[in-house]
C-alpha cells in the first residue's frame, strides 16, 4: 500500500489520459495531467543519472535507468510495464539523445553506445580516449554528434558508422564543463567554468564537423554553469549558479554571427541547487529553482514578474503540456515531492500531489488501522480494508500545513499511551498530538523551539528548549515550573538526549556529556527538579536505552556501558563494536550493531552471545520478536530473521525498496515500511510460521 496526498480545487476536470512523470525517493510515478492522480509507480533506485525521456514509437514510452539492476529500461507510458531492458556495463552520464530510432548514450567507462529504440539492443559502441563529461548533442545537419571530453577537447562523432570524425582541442581543465553542450544552429556552445566566480561561454563554428572546429567568439558571465542552457529562436537563456539567469541574442548566419548579452537577473543569494528553465512564446521564459517564476526578455534587460508560486526547492526538470507546466518541488528538510500543475500565464494551479514523503513514525490502532506520520507534515490513516487491497491510497490524509519558510526538520516521537507528538521549530514553534485512531488535535503554540523530541511521563510531556526543561500536561490544566540549567557559558549546549526512566523520572543529556537525572515534584508549586548530575566522559554517541533498572549508553569511543539508573555509576562494559549505528533491547538481552556486525549481548554482563556479519545489510527501525526469532528490516530492503539464542539466519525475502522504519507487526502479519511510506506485507511472516 502506497499512501499519497492528493488535493484538487476543481473536481470537474475529467482525465484525458495524458500522463507526466514524477521522480520521488527511489521511484518514478506517472501522474494524470488533468486530475493529478497517480496512475502507476515503478521503483528504479535513488538518484538516477537522468530523468525519464519521452520516446515517440508505436507505443509511447519513457526511457529510464534502473540503478538497482544497472539496466536501461523502456516503459509504456500508460501502465509502466517494461517494453525492453538492456543491461549496461557502466552507469550513464547525462540524458540519452534519441534520433531516427536510435538511442545515443554516454557511460562512465568512456563509451558512447548506440541502442536500437524499438528492441533495446546495442548496435554500436565507440570507446573514447578519455572520459566524456556529458550527454551528446546533434549537429544542425543531423549527421554528427558532439560531446565534450573530461579535459581539453570536444569529440565530433559520425553517426554512421559510429566513429570519431574529428577532435577539437579546447584547453579546458578537467571537469570544467559539467553542463551539456548546446547547438545554436551552425554554432556550438560550450560553458566552461574556468574561474571560481565566473564562467566563459565559448562558441565554435560547427558547420564542418569532419574537421577541428574554429572558435567563433566567447562571453564571460558571473557565476558558474551546471544546468542546461535553453534556446528558442534567436534567444538563449543560461542558468547560472547563485540563482541567476543570463539572456542572449544569437545569430548563427555565416559572416554575420552575433552573440549579444541582453541582460542578467539574480533572484537571491545563497541558493546553490539546480535551475530548470523553459523558454516560451513572446520572449518569455520560466524558471523553477526556489519557486516557479516567469521572466520576460526585453530589448536590453531581463524582467521578472513579481508574482511567483510553488515555493520550495526544485526537484526535477519542467514538463509542459499546452499552456500548463508541471512543477516538482520539495522543502529544505524533507524528501517528499510536491507536484503541481501551473498555468504559464496566470501562475495558478488546480491540484497538488505529494509523493515520496519519508515516514518518521508508524502507529497501529486498536482496530487495525495504520497511522503514518511523515517528515513532510502529512498524517495518513490507512484502514485495515485498504491494507488488504493494496495499491495507491489517496484518501484519509491530514495535512498539518507547515509554513513554506520552515527550514528545520520536525521532531516526531511516539508517546507511551500509543499516540505520537509532532513538533516544528522556526519563528512559530508548534506541537501536534496524533492519536492511534488517526485523530490529530489542533496545534499548540510553544514559547521556544525545541532541541529534542518530547518524552512522555505520567504527568505530561517533557519539552527541552535551550537551557530549559519544561513539563506540559497533555490532558489536564496542571502547571509545572520549568527547570533551568546553570549558566556556565554564553551559549548553553544543546540537549542531545532525553530518556524516560520511570513514570515521573527521566535523564537529560546535553551535547557536552552533562547528564542530569530529573524528577517530577508535585506540591503547591509543582516543578521539575534535578536529583543528580554527572559528566559522561566520553559523551553519548547514540540515543541511550532504558533496560530494567539500568541505562545502556554508547559513547563516542564506541564503548557500551550499563549504568545504574539511580547512581549513574558504571556496572558493566562492552568494547567490541565499531562505530555503533543502533542499540536495542529484546527479552533481557541487548542488540548492538555497527556497519559490519550485529551482536547479541547478555544484558546483565554485556558479554557477547553471538555475532552476525551484516555484509552491507544495515538494520533500521525497531527489532520484532516473533516465535523465538528476531526480525529486522534493513536499509537495502532485505529482511533478517534470526534465532534469538544462536543468531542463526533463516532465509527470507528482499523487498523491492529501501526501508526506513524497518518491520512492524500489524494484526497477525509482519510488514516492511519503505522509504516513501509504502507498506509491504512480508511473506512467510504469519503468526506461528515465521
Amino acid at each position: 500500500v502506497l499512501p499519497a496526498l492528493h488535493a484538487r480545487s476543481r473536481t470537474s476536470d475529467a482525465s484525458l489520459g495524458r500522463l507526466v512523470w514524477v521522480l520521488a525517493q527511489d521511484s518514478c510515478y506517472a501522474v494524470d495531467t488533468m486530475t493529478g492522480e497517480p496512475a502507476w509507480r515503478r521503483v528504479i533506485g535513488f538518484d538516477p543519472p537522468f530523468s525519464p525521456v519521452d520516446t515517440r514509437g508505436d507505443v509511447p514510452g519513457w526511457l529510464m535507468y534502473d540503478r538497482r539492476a544497472s539496466e536501461l529500461v523502456l516503459c509504456r507510458v500508460d501502465n509502466g510495464k517494461a517494453l525492453w531492458r538492456q543491461s549496461l556495463a557502466a552507469e550513464p552520464i547525462g540524458s540519452p539523445l534519441i534520433d531516427e530510432g536510435q538511442i545515443y548514450l554516454v557511460t562512465k567507462n568512456r563509451e558512447l553506445l548506440r541502442i536500437d529504440l524499438e528492441i533495446g539492443t546495442v548496435s554500436a559502441v565507440l570507446t573514447c580516449s578519455q572520459a566524456i563529461s556529458g550527454p551528446p548533442v546533434l549537429d544542425a545537419s543531423g549527421q554528427y554528434l558532439f560531446a565534450a571530453g573530461h579535459r581539453g577537447l570536444i569529440y565530433a562523432v559520425r553517426k554512421r558508422p559510429l566513429e570519431c570524425a574529428a577532435v577539437t582541442f579546447t584547453d579546458h581543465s578537467a571537469g570544467a564543463v559539467p553542463a551539456p553542450l548546446t547547438i545554436l544552429g551552425r554554432l556550438l556552445l560550450m560553458a566552461e567554468n574556468d574561474h571560481a566566480s565566473s564562467s566563459r561561454l565559448r562558441l565554435w563554428d560547427a558547420a564542418d564537423p569532419s574537421n577541428p572546429l574554429p572558435p567563433e567568439g566567447e562571453s564571460r558571465v558571473s557565476g558558474q554553469v551546471y544546468d542546461l542552457p535553453v534556446v528558442r529562436g534567436p534567444h538563449l537563456v543560461v542558468p547560472l549558479q547563485g540563482e541567476r539567469v543570463a539572456a542572449f541574442v544569437v545569430n548563427d548566419e555565416a559572416g554575420r554571427s552575433e552573440f549579444k548579452e541582453v541582460g542578467t537577473y539574480r533572484v537571491q543569494d545563497g541558493y546553490t541547487g539546480p535551475l530548470h528553465v523553459a523558454l516560451g512564446p513572446d520572449q518569455q521564459f520560466w524558471l523553477s529553482s526556489t519557486a516557479f517564476r516567469r521572466f520576460e526578455i526585453a530589448a536590453d534587460s531581463v524582467r521578472l514578474d513579481p508574482n511567483f508560486v510553488a515555493v520550495g526547492l526544485t526537484s526535477q526538470p519542467l514538463q509542459a503540456v499546452g499552456e500548463t507546466f508541471f512543477v516538482g518541488r520539495r522543502s529544505r528538510f524533507a524528501e517528499g515531492v510536491q507536484f503541481t500543475n501551473i498555468d504559464r500565464n496566470t501562475l495558478t494551479g488546480t491540484w497538488r500531489t505529494l509523493l515520496g514523503a519519508r515516514p518518521k513514525e508508524l502507529l497501529v490502532g486498536a482496530g487495525g488501522n495504520v497511522v503514518l506520520i511523515t517528515e513532510s507534515g502529512v498524517v495518513f490513516n490507512i484502514p485495515p480494508s485498504r491494507l488488504a487491497q493494496g495499491g495507491i491510497e489517496l484518501g484519509a490524509a491530514t495535512d498539518l500545513d507547515w509554513p513554506v519558510s520552515l527550514n528545520d526538520p520536525p521532531f516526531v516521537a511516539r508517546r507511551s499511551d500509543g499516540g505520537a507528538v509532532v513538533v516544528t521549530g522556526g519563528n512559530s514553534p508548534r506541537m501536534w498530538l496524533v492519536e492511534s485512531t488517526g485523530r490529530v488535535a489542533p496545534p499548540t503554540e510553544l514559547p521556544a523551539p525545541l532541541e529534542h523530541p518530547p518524552v512522555q511521563l505520567s504527568a505530561g510531556l517533557v519539552l527541552a528548549s535551550s537551557g530549559r526543561l519544561s513539563l506540559r500536561s497533555v490532558q489536564g490544566s496542571q502547571k509545572f515550573e520549568d527547570w533551568r540549567a546553570p549558566v556556565e557559558a554564553e551559549q548553553q549546549p544543546r540537549w542531545a538526549h532525553l530518556l524516560k526512566t520511570g513514570d515521573e523520572e527521566f535523564l537529560a543529556i546535553n551535547a557536552d556529556g552533562r547528564c542530569h537525572r530529573m524528577q517530577v515534584r508535585m506540591g503547591e508549586i509543582s516543578h521539575l527538579a534535578q536529583v543528580a548530575a554527572i559528566d559522561l566522559n566520553p559523551p553519548a554517541a547514540v540515543p541511550p536505552v532504558s533496560w530494567e533498572e539500568s541505562i545502556l549508553l554508547v559513547d563516542v569511543d564506541h564503548k557500551l556501558r550499563r549504568l545504574n539508573q539511580r547512581t549513574l555509576e558504571t556496572e558493566a562494559e562492552f568494547a567490541g563494536a565499531g562505530a555503533v549505528l543502533g542499540l536495542a533491547t529484546i527479552d533481557r538481552r541487548v542488540l548492538i550493531w555497527d556497519a559490519d556486525t550485529l551482536r547479541m549481548l547478555d544484558g546483565e554482563r554485556l558479554t557477547e552471545v553471538w555475532g552476525l556479519p551484516l555484509q552491507g545489510r544495515i538494520p533500521v527501525g525497531r527489532p520484532v520478536l516473533r516465535d523465538a526469532q528476531i526480525w529486522f528490516g534493513c536499509e537495502n530492503g532485505e529482511i533478517l530473521a534470526l534465532e534469538c539464542d544462536t543468531g542463526r539466519e533463516s532465509p527470507q525475502t528482499s523487498l523491492p525498496q529501501a526501508l526506513s522504519l524497518g518491520v512492524i507487526t500489524i494484526g497477525d502479519a509482519l510488514w516492511g515500511v519503505a522509504c516513501d511510506g509504502t507498506l509491504y506485507r512480508v511473506p512467510q511472516a504469519k503468526a506461528g510460521a515465521p
